[in-house]
């Protein structure tokens, strides 16, 4: 079985490259050309440098977990639930047409 970051050693310039640029270059790399095999292997170089700094960047965060998180480590007692962010309109805030 082939090494899975062979083909970004072929290309080492690729690491250098914004993720961005990389991006763009898969969209330009789409059209078929005469090398073919040559086109595949650049193709998934630049997948694999973007799949390595994909991999390295933290996973989301979910709000409501982290709100429970912050209540958890930071209240006594019975946490408060999560606010609403829905805006409401009332008499005080509203503006005069």
């Amino acid at each position: 079985m082939n090494d899975p970051m062979e083909n970004t050693k072929k290309y080492p310039v690729l690491a250098q490259l914004s993720t961005q640029a990389l991006e763009d270059l898969l969209r330009q790399d789409v059209t078929p050309s005469a090398d073919s095999n040559d086109s595949a292997e650049r193709i998934l170089a630049i997948m694999e440098v973007i799949h390595a700094r994909e991999a390295q960047q933290p996973s989301p965060i979910d709000a409501d977990t982290a709100w429970e998180t912050f209540l958890a480590r930071n209240t006594v007692g019975k946490p408060t639930p999560a606010p609403d962010h829905t805006p409401t309109l009332s008499r005080k805030n509203a503006v005069p047409l």
